[in-house]
Parts: C-alpha cells; structure tokens; sequence
C-alpha cells in the first residue's frame, strides 16, 4: 500500500452492542504526508479515533456519517472535494473490505478537473470575446420563456448589432475589426450579473437577458446605459428590444 500512488487510509469500526460507534484509523500509507494533500492529514496517526478530529475535517462533508453507510450497506462512496488551504482537488473514495474495515483512497485530480473546465468553457463560451455562445443562449432563453409563463415573470431581451464592422474590416484590417468586438464585448460583459445574462450569437451580434424585472423601466435603463457607454467608446450600434409579456409571450 506504501507504493502506490493514491493517499490510503484504512479506518476500524468501534462498535457497541453491535453499532458503529466510532472509527480507529489502523493504517496510513506514505502518502499521506505529500504536499499536495491538505496538511490537515499530516496531523492524523494511526491508532487515533474518528471522532477525535471529526469536526475538524476542512468542508462541510460528514466524512463519519459516510463511512458507517459504507460498511453497513457496503456501498462505496464517492467524493470530489476541493481544498482551499492547497487550492487543488481531491478525489476521495470510501470502500468496504471483506474485515469489515472501511477503506478511503484519495487522489489529486486537480489536473483532470482543469482539463474539464477548459473543455467545458470551449464548449460554451465564445473563445474571442468569452461570452456564452449562440447555442447557449438559445437553450437558456427557452427556460427562461417557460419560467416566464409559468409564474407570469417579466423578462426583456435585447440584440446589439455592432455597425460598420466589415466596412472597418475591409478599410482597416480584420484585427482593428476583432479589437473593436473584443471592446463591445467587455462593455456587454460588465453588465454581467445574476438577471442579466449576454451571448454572442457570431459576427457583430450580441444579446442580453434580463430577468425578473421589477418594471419595465428598470430594462430601459440597462439598455440606454448601455447604450451611451457605446457612444462614449465611438463604437456605433444598433439596438433591438422586446419585453415579455408586453411584446410577446412566446
């Protein structure tokens, strides 16, 4: 157990009148002293008792509860868990043995949760600007319609469309044309919150989703700030909006 690469600890039930009571750690592996595992299970010893560091396990996880399912039901059970002291994410997996002893291995998968992340950002957001993508918006606007019809919930949505930018392509070059919808892209972005939601739908055309509106006044005012912030950055736009269900309800 010693030369493998996972941090394995193997936990002994206590038990009284037949019932898990608590839990004597009775093996710990080398491992469990690597850097990258949090350095709160530097400080665990073989021999010590479940219970006597329960409440000091980092997360909200009740790691005691867990185990007593596992060896009573002899289900495994798993965890991601990510540490904040390290920054880095484990793998936790807690296993029944044929001596009734509970098994818990631990793996860093900090890389392979990175690898995720990046595939999943390249696969909703638009890699120019870092807005959600077209088919994003689509699948989320029909959530929002259906919400919206269900509890009578006002939303508005508005489309920019970015003016002259293959006229600026073709006079100045595609890269002053990518720096100024990279530009409209930040402004939209800044508006960012959790109401307000914006998309790229390609080329110069940009969306925003504004829900739970308290008054039809409040989107107005999204929209001309957004607007005049346009103006102040001499980028021309044009700007289409509709309010649900003022202008429409499907």
């Amino acid at each position: 157990l010693n030369e493998i690469c996972e941090t394995v600890i193997i936990a002994e039930p206590v038990r009284n009148n037949g019932l898990i009571v608590d839990f004597t750690i009775s093996f710990l592996n080398n491992k469990i002293t690597d850097a990258t595992i949090p350095s709160f299970f530097n400080n665990i010893r073989e021999g010590q008792l479940l219970s006597s560091f329960r409440h000091d396990i980092p997360g909200k996880t009740d790691w005691y509860t867990i185990a007593v399912s596992v060896v009573e039901k002899g289900k495994c059970a798993e965890r991601d868990v990510f540490s904040d002291k390290t920054q880095r994410w484990f793998h936790a997996a807690l296993r029944k043995t044929q001596k009734d002893l509970c098994v818990c291995t631990i793996t860093d998968i900090t890389d392979s949760k990175v690898k995720d992340v990046c595939i999943s950002i390249s696969q909703h957001r638009d890699t120019q600007t870092g807005l959600l993508k077209r088919e994003c918006f689509y699948k989320e606007l029909a959530g929002v319609i259906e919400n919206a019809q269900e509890h009578n919930s006002p939303f508005g949505v508005a489309l920019f469309d970015i003016d002259n930018l293959k006229f600026i392509n073709a006079a100045t070059g595609h890269n002053s044309g990518d720096k100024l919808i990279q530009k409209a892209a930040a402004i939209l972005a800044s508006h960012e919150s959790d109401f307000i939601s914006l998309y790229r739908l390609g080329g110069d055309e940009f969306v925003l989703v504004q829900t739970n509106l308290p008054a039809l006044s409040a989107f107005e005012r999204c929209i001309k700030k957004i607007f005049f912030e346009f103006c102040s950055n001499q980028i021309a736009v044009s700007i289409g909006a509709s309010v649900f269900p003022e202008d429409g309800t499907t």
